[in-house]
């Protein structure tokens, strides 16, 4: 089997893996995980822990305390989807679920990579429709010679 040959049967696969790839990393992880966060309250304290062999960098957990009294916690990563890690202490942050931008003291901050993230999940959308294509052209071909040749 020719290189040309392995291509053209491995390449649905490749592009659907690489659709799942992009969904997971930046739908998932990204967009969604962003979407979810719901955080409300004065910062009364920050603690800044290093990377460990459990955490895949640097992390902040933020105690925030709500207009009601309840104390509340939030842990930030150096993740797109997370709130940033430099949040001071006193600050009133809002960021309600269903939002990809969060308040401090009031003033909106839109920080988070839209534009990007939907270009690379118009990539996803692409790779996952070429798979499909691929996959019912080969179909096709297979019906096509069995019904003839049947």
């Amino acid at each position: 089997m020719t290189f040309r040959e392995w291509l053209r049967e491995a390449a649905p696969g490749i592009l659907l893996v690489l659709a799942i790839m992009i969904f997971w990393t930046i739908g998932y992880l990204g967009v969604w995980h962003r979407y979810q966060i719901d955080v409300q309250g004065t910062v009364t304290s920050r603690q800044d822990f290093p990377q460990n062999k459990y955490t895949h960098g640097p992390t902040t957990r933020y105690t925030l305390k709500k207009g009601d009294g309840t104390i509340g916690e939030y842990t930030a990563t150096r993740a797109d989807a997370s709130l940033p890690r430099t949040i001071p202490v006193g600050v009133q942050v809002t960021k309600r679920k269903g939002d990809l931008f969060y308040f401090q003291n009031g003033r909106r901050i839109d920080d988070f990579p839209f534009k990007s993230s939907v270009i690379l999940l118009s990539f996803g959308t692409a790779f996952l429709i070429g798979a499909g294509v691929l996959l019912a052209r080969d179909n096709w071909r297979w019906i096509r010679a069995h019904l003839v040749a049947g």
